[in-house]
């Protein structure tokens, strides 16, 4: 069984799914009993992949249907001004983390050591310098930037243009990065490299924007093939990751393991390996969703779905509880790296901590519309049953 409605709530739970492996991957140290689900940012897929994804899947949905009903100008403009509320965001995260980060000793990167801080703060507002964790922010500006173009190119039915100007620039990135680096050099931002990492927005966008013939072909194959396909395939990812070096050097004798683990599957390149192993756990986990849809609900869904579909502000959240937890778990248990059960307290304590932020954020703004709302419309608002006029 799969939720019915506009709103597919199968890709709320899993963008939910996403910031829930990001915050545990970003609080806890090297080892966490919880990396056994996460990967802990280690595996050839990371829940990275899936956010910038599944952000480009709901974009091609929601403004592709913007642009069917208002025209593709409207559904460019509402982008753009997505773009600006994030560029906001992204430059005052990325002025605060780093003096933040100092203030409680963490013992991070200060981007103003070496240089002046006017040429920082410079630097932070034309977008040539990120910093941690702000950086997937950085790139989501990058973006939307440029998505409302594409938005109009597929509504004149230019789709494949669409994607061929962005597996090309992808391509190019694999070959010659050098002379592919896009749309400038940007200081801090090496691990998502805005010309690999687009493929993965512009496919979302393209397939949400397509998701009604999408779907109808999707269907000519049962999820139970899916399930099963995509399960041998990561599998078989799982046993090359745990016998990586001894594999690798089988398949080509005489290089070096570590260098072709590299060229495979490279997170801040996107490799084609790493583009295959997000194919497989998207399809295994989207067939699961699907077809355990009502117990996945019932046992996640209070979890997860609110978390994806306020993802942005989850993440946004997640890096002030990411700065929190790491001082906390320093003093509470006097180590940068206090192992596995630590790790994972302070993970699920980060994870509830967002989803409580984010659930105090929601119903704040719920009760500030219903004190603007008339008598007859605050219930709705609330969710609440109201006695009709018997009159």
């Amino acid at each position: 069984m799969q939720p019915a409605g506009k709103r597919d709530v199968r890709i709320d739970l899993l963008r939910g799914a996403a910031i829930v492996a990001m915050v545990v991957d970003h609080v806890g140290g090297r080892e966490s009993w919880l990396y056994l689900l996460t990967g802990g940012n280690r595996f050839y897929v990371s829940a990275a992949e899936g956010f910038v994804f599944l952000a480009g899947l709901i974009s091609g949905i929601v403004y592709g249907r913007v642009a069917r009903k208002d025209g593709s100008g409207t559904a460019t403009v509402k982008m753009l001004r997505r773009a600006g509320i994030l560029y906001c965001w992204t430059v005052a995260l990325t002025l605060a983390v780093p003096f933040l980060a100092g203030a409680l000793g963490l013992g991070w990167e200060d981007p103003a050591r070496d240089r002046p801080l006017l040429e920082f703060v410079v630097g932070v507002l034309t977008l040539h310098r990120t910093y941690y964790l702000v950086d997937a922010l950085l790139l989501y500006v990058l973006l939307f930037s440029v998505a409302g173009l594409a938005m109009a190119l597929m509504a004149e039915g230019k789709t494949l243009l669409v994607l061929a100007l962005s597996w090309g620039v992808w391509l190019g990135w694999q070959a010659f990065p050098g002379l592919t680096q896009v749309p400038w050099p940007i200081d801090g931002m090496e691990l998502f490299q805005p010309a690999a990492w687009q493929v993965l927005y512009f496919t979302g966008l393209a397939m949400g924007f397509h998701r009604a013939k999408l779907g109808l072909w999707l269907r000519r194959t049962s999820a139970r093939a899916y399930v099963a396909a995509s399960g041998l395939g990561l599998t078989a990812s799982v046993v090359l990751y745990q016998h990586e070096q001894q594999l690798l050097q089988a398949l080509a004798p005489g290089t070096d393991a570590q260098t072709l683990a590299g060229l495979l599957f490279s997170k801040a390149d996107v490799r084609v390996g790493r583009l295959l192993a997000f194919m497989l756990v998207a399809t295994l986990t989207f067939s699961l969703a699907t077809l355990a849809w009502s117990r996945v609900e019932s046992w996640l869904g209070w979890l997860l779905i609110p978390l994806g579909q306020h993802s942005l502000t989850a993440y946004v959240l997640h890096i002030g509880v990411v700065l929190s937890l790491t001082k906390l778990g320093r003093v509470a248990f006097g180590a940068e790296d206090p192992g596995r059960g630590p790790n994972m307290l302070l993970e699920l304590t980060g994870v509830f901590a967002v989803w409580l932020l984010v659930q105090l954020i929601v119903a704040a703004k719920q009760w500030r519309q219903a004190a603007a709302a008339p008598p007859a419309e605050i219930a709705p608002i609330l969710r609440l049953p109201v006695l009709k006029n018997a009159a």
